[in-house]
Order: C-alpha cells, then sequence, then structure tokens
C-alpha cells in the first residue's frame, strides 16, 4: 500500500498526544461514517480537540482507509502501516475493529464510485467503396464503417478505418483475449 506525504502525516497527527482517546474514537467514526456516505466531511468539526489536527487526521485517516479498501488489505496489513507510523496499540484496535466490521460496504461503495469503460454488447460494420474524394479524383479505397454498441443508454462508438487498420484492431483484441485467457487461466 502506497501512502502519499499528505496521508502519512494525517495519520502521524491521529497517533499523537495532543489527540485524546476519546476524540480519536469519535474521529475513526467519523471516518467511516463519510466512507460510507453517512455524514458529510463536516461532522470532524463536533469532535472536539484542535481543528488543525483533527481534520489533517480525518484526511489521513480516510485516505488510508480508502486505500485499504481498494487494495483488499487484510488486518495485519493496516496494523502494520498505523504502527509503523507511531500509533499506540489502543488506537489500532479500534481502527482495525471498524474496519473489519464495515469493510464489505467500503469495497461495495468503492465498487459503485469507480469509473470503468463502458462495457461493448454489439458491433455492427458497413463497407463502402471511396471511388473519389475533395482532394483527389481517384481514391478506389475500401473504407470499413464500424459501429460498437455498448450496455450504457445504448451509446457506442462509430469510426471509419482501412482494411490495414482493421486488420490491426483484430490482431490487437486477439492479443487482448489470449492475454485475459492466461490470466484466469493463472487464477
Amino acid at each position: 500500500m502506497e501512502l502519499s506525504s499528505s496521508t502519512v502525516k494525517g495519520i502521524e497527527a491521529a497517533s499523537s498526544s495532543s489527540l485524546s482517546d476519546e476524540s480519536y474514537a469519535a474521529l475513526v467514526t467519523a471516518v467511516y461514517q463519510c466512507a460510507l456516505g453517512l455524514v458529510d466531511q463536516f461532522a470532524v468539526e463536533a469532535i472536539k480537540g484542535d481543528h488543525v489536527i483533527l481534520k489533517e487526521s480525518f484526511a489521513g485517516l480516510l485516505s488510508l482507509l480508502m486505500e485499504a479498501a481498494k487494495c483488499d488489505s487484510d488486518l495485519d496489513g493496516i496494523s502494520g502501516v498505523l504502527e509503523d507510523h507511531k500509533m499506540s496499540h489502543d488506537r489500532v484496535q479500534v481502527f482495525t475493529e471498524a474496519y473489519k466490521e464495515h469493510k464489505v460496504n467500503l469495497r461495495a461503495n468503492l465498487g459503485r464510485v469507480c469509473s470503468t469503460l463502458p462495457h461493448m454488447v454489439d458491433v455492427n460494420w458497413r463497407l463502402d467503396y471511396h471511388i473519389k474524394n475533395n482532394h483527389l479524383e481517384r481514391v478506389n479505397k475500401p473504407v470499413y464503417l464500424i459501429d460498437l454498441k455498448s450496455a450504457e443508454d445504448g451509446g457506442g462508438a462509430q469510426f471509419a478505418c482501412t482494411q490495414e487498420q482493421l486488420q490491426d484492431l483484430v490482431s490487437k483484441l486477439r492479443d487482448a483475449t489470449k492475454n485475459l485467457e492466461r490470466c484466469s487461466d493463472n487464477n
């Protein structure tokens, strides 16, 4: 798990003694509620303590939480990261217990948030033969018009290509299919 310097700084702020154990527990609750979409990031303002440290800690712990959920980290991995940044065993325990309780919901929320490419469901094509164009009197070349249909809203993409470009596209798709098959065979 790679963490940015601002995330590390936030974790270390949460580890500091300037934040009471009671405030830390409330902060962890606010972090998990924000990550699950139950409250907004302004919930940290209701916690008693130095607001600069609270906000920095909130940002660091939230970043750690989202990275851990994204990587499907186990409790030992998270504990190790927190302990490496001088967090006490009790505070590590509070954070990891909440992670264990909410991990499934966090990963489900991440799955809904991420942006993915559209799922292609159909392809239509047409062969046109260009005899001439605005620049040349004689072209005499075939052009393939490809229409890709996606599952989302019936959208997709349309493009024109030559026979060589179409052959290149088909070979790249075959390579991608072979690589996917290799990956699925290895798992």
